[in-house]
């Protein structure tokens, strides 16, 4: 559980409190249930196998969604994606250094 420093009102609170609840990286079918209105990092393949990304979604979870997808056409296995309205707009393929890729993109 991290320190609460966010908004006052109810809608926020619960926001705080859903997102604290909820895995840190989540488990998606496809790219259209990647919503929302934070940038959001998108893993494809194993998650058990990229540590790295839910180190970052633990250090990053208050600004940023992460989630993991077991394949998608055209990505390779341990590559991370950035996604914004639902498209990715960046990626970085396996092995690439990541905690730059999310810093310049969060």
């Amino acid at each position: 559980m991290s320190d609460y420093d966010g908004g006052r009102t109810a809608d926020s609170i619960v926001e705080f409190m859903q997102k604290e609840n909820k895995p840190l990286v989540s488990e998606v079918k496809a790219l259209s249930e990647v919503t929302g209105s934070k940038p959001s990092f998108v893993l494809v393949g194993d998650l058990e196998a990229s540590p790295a990304v839910k180190k970052l979604a633990a250090e990053k979870k208050a600004n940023l969604d992460f989630y993991w997808v077991a394949s998608l056409e055209g990505q390779e296995a341990g590559s991370l994606l950035f996604v914004e309205s639902g498209a990715v707009s960046d990626s970085v393929a396996k092995g690439g250094d990541l905690d730059k890729f999310v810093s310049e993109h969060a």
